[in-house]
């Protein structure tokens, strides 16, 4: 009968409708991005400064690997138990240094972008609070450019794949050796020449002493950081008082016995080391 003909033929489009939205559905999601150029493909996060501790750097990453962290170095306000915040603003080692990641790493990076959807997210997510620092992330693909800024966005409704990405980004680039003195900074000063006798050498171990790594202050003092140099801090009593006391007073064991060996805990002294 013609009638069902007419419903066999509806079906068939409501069929084909339905198979066309789910192949829509499962569309890979690279194409939410424009296509890649390496030549000009830049990721960079700027982290700012807010009302504390919060470490201030801009870092970006190319197509072909390179990374570049920049951290202004200041001098002005902020204090330290030893002296003024020579590595403020909160930066252990600021400066403008670079390395570089493998083309699979930068692939990694960017396919977690891409699994993010990032170019349909909002350009802002700025929670209505003061004090807080500013993260801002850019994907820059050479056919086109996505920017998020991130005031403590999540409380915004930002997805916390924003979160996800900015720390990854820090990850790859291998942040937390400039500003914390995580594990792998004493190697890549190393190959770059670094002087560690010098006032540079003893600020990083000094203003290392409440967050670096242990193995990376062990590592310091491996590398020749001048035990016997004043410092100006606390009346410039030597470098290595400054470090025996820092070991005592945040737990750090591996530089403490590193220091005790080399003699210093005598020089200390245990009513100054009972203190600590």
């Amino acid at each position: 009968m013609a009638w069902r003909g007419q419903l066999v033929r509806h079906l068939q489009i409501w069929v084909l409708t339905l198979a066309a939205v789910s192949a829509a559905s499962c569309v890979p999601a690279s194409q939410d991005l424009p296509m890649i150029d390496r030549s000009k493909l830049l990721i960079a996060l700027e982290r700012t400064a807010c009302y504390g501790t919060c470490p201030a750097y801009v870092v970006t990453i190319d197509g072909s690997g390179r990374v570049v962290f920049t951290a202004e170095k200041r001098t002005d306000g902020g204090s330290h138990e030893f002296g003024p915040m020579q590595s403020m603003p909160y930066v252990l080692h600021p400066g403008r240094h670079e390395d570089r990641i493998s083309p699979a790493a930068v692939d990694a990076l960017v396919d977690q972008f891409r699994k993010a959807r990032f170019f349909t997210l909002r350009s802002k997510y700025e929670a209505a609070i003061t004090d807080n620092p500013t993260y801002v992330l850019t994907l820059r693909t050479g056919n086109g450019t996505k920017q998020v800024i991130d005031y403590a966005g999540e409380r915004a409704g930002m997805p916390k794949i924003v979160t996800d990405l900015e720390n990854a980004v820090d990850k790859a680039a291998g942040t937390e050796r400039w500003i914390r003195g995580a594990d792998g900074l004493v190697e890549w000063l190393a190959a770059r020449q670094f002087d560690f006798k010098s006032q540079a050498g003893v600020e990083l171990a000094i203003y290392g002493l409440e967050e670096a790594d242990n193995s990376t202050l062990v590592d310091l003092v491996d590398r020749g950081v001048p035990l016997e140099m004043p410092f100006p801090g606390k009346g410039g009593k030597p470098v290595g008082y400054h470090l025996m006391e820092g070991a005592v007073r945040y737990g750090r064991t591996d530089l403490f016995n590193k220091i005790v060996g080399l003699g210093w805990l005598p020089r200390l002294g245990l009513p100054e080391a009972s203190r600590a």
